[in-house]
């Protein structure tokens, strides 16, 4: 297995558009991909100081949980890398208005914003995991309609949480007094945004965590005496969400969904929506019970990271996964700071047909390397295939079998990998 470090400034390949948004710990810039063309958000850390080791510790378990996440209404990541700034993930760009610039709506209209974020909930609770920063600027409403859940950097698991994080009128009084957290925290902050997007307004305008206490000791207003066509079922519902006693809330987000769906009147879910929604439980679960494997493979990833490569065959009977296993390890590959390079034999079945798809993406993926590599290895590189060949601008080279038995190309390859290995 060989790795690439992804110490190179991204400027190489992701080009700075504007910022997005920022906050206590971490920034938001639109990036345009200079290799594909595409449009993604890139977040980086921004915490200075002694702080800045826990941040990035945090920031490291943010992308790990969300690349394990697969849920039409949560965010989706994809590249992590670490240049001379420190690290940073890529995910989708979601374009479309946060929930601050939209409230209030109709009360059916808010029903199904609510279910999509609960929708989400159920996937982290179903987890063990508590969102625990749910707010109007941490949701977005997308073109097609649909909310889509922001901002994983509170994540944590249920129990006693290490701080308190979140947007004040959103806070659960439990996670104020250092109490244990479960899914009723989120769903605490599901009432207060749910209380937001009918009326407008705040049930607990509080600007810091000081102010909480007095605002729970007043009688919270029904939303309805605010907006006056709002059904008595909803009234009841948000209010048992704003309950101080965890007990007193809806017990699940699979709850608070189905009596959002009476409440609303709500059509069903497509059957593609559907689908997808179901699919997100079985993608990605938690890995757990292949630990001795794993650790030969992050033992060999750390070798490779300090310049001693290694090639590792994985063999077992079909559906044993395999393919679950090579997922993980790519995860820890990029947080490790490696570009992860994918190759499909039973699709290059040419000769040295895998060598040439992952030199192809070698330079899809890190672009400089081509002027870099050009003047050493360039006829190594173009004896592997075409697309090596055009990568170099060089003609592809008449390779047989002679060629590669009297052992020239691994020897030029023994260079590059080398190479590689050190860079």
């Amino acid at each position: 297995m060989e790795a690439v470090r992804s110490t190179l400034d991204t400027r190489h390949r992701y080009e700075v558009l504007s910022e997005i948004a920022a906050g206590a710990n971490g920034v938001v810039y639109r990036v345009r991909d200079r290799v594909t063309g595409e449009l993604q958000a890139m977040k980086r850390v921004s915490v200075t100081g002694p702080a800045r080791r826990f941040a990035l510790e945090a920031f490291e378990q943010e992308y790990r949980v969300l690349a394990s996440l697969h849920h039409p209404r949560i965010v989706r990541v994809s590249d992590y890398g670490i240049d001379a700034t420190g690290p940073y993930y890529t995910m989708e760009l979601v374009e479309g208005q946060d929930l601050r610039r939209v409230a209030p709506q109709p009360y059916r209209r808010a029903c199904s914003m609510l279910r999509d974020i609960a929708t989400s909930f159920t996937l982290l609770h179903a987890r063990r995991l508590v969102h625990r920063d749910l707010s109007p600027t941490n949701v977005r409403l997308t073109s097609e309609g649909h909310c889509k859940l922001l901002d994983f950097g509170a994540l944590a698991g249920f129990g006693v949480a290490p701080n308190i994080v979140g947007t004040p009128p959103l806070i659960a009084p439990e996670a104020l007094f250092g109490g244990a957290l479960d899914q009723r925290a989120d769903l605490y902050a599901l009432g207060a945004l749910a209380y937001f997007l009918l009326t407008g307004r705040n049930a607990f305008p509080a600007r810091s965590l000081d102010e909480l206490s007095t605002y729970w000791a007043r009688p919270v207003a029904p939303p309805s005496t605010l907006v006056p066509d709002i059904p008595s079922a909803l009234d009841t519902l948000v209010l048992s969400l704003l309950s101080r006693d965890p007990l007193a809330r809806p017990s699940t987000a699979a709850e608070l969904i189905a009596r959002l769906d009476v409440i609303g009147d709500l059509p069903p879910e497509s059957r593609l929506e559907t689908e997808s929604l179901a699919l997100s439980f079985l993608v990605s679960p938690s890995f757990s019970g292949r630990n001795e494997p794993m650790t030969k493979l992050r033992r060999a990833l750390t070798a490779a990271m300090s310049g001693k490569g290694s090639a590792i065959l994985i063999a077992s009977s079909s559906g044993m996964g395999r393919t679950r296993l090579l997922e993980e390890l790519a995860l820890h590959a990029r947080v490790a700071g490696a570009t992860v390079l994918f190759a499909d034999a039973s699709i290059s079945r040419q000769l040295q047909g895998t060598a040439s798809a992952l030199t192809a993406r070698l330079f899809e993926r890190v672009p400089e390397l081509t002027d870099k590599l050009a003047p050493g290895f360039a006829s190594a590189l173009s004896s592997v295939g075409r697309a090596s060949a055009e990568a170099f601008r060089t003609p592809t080279a008449d390779v047989d079998s002679s060629f590669l038995s009297n052992g020239l190309a691994p020897i030029s390859w023994t260079g590059l990998l080398s190479y590689l290995r050190c860079s």
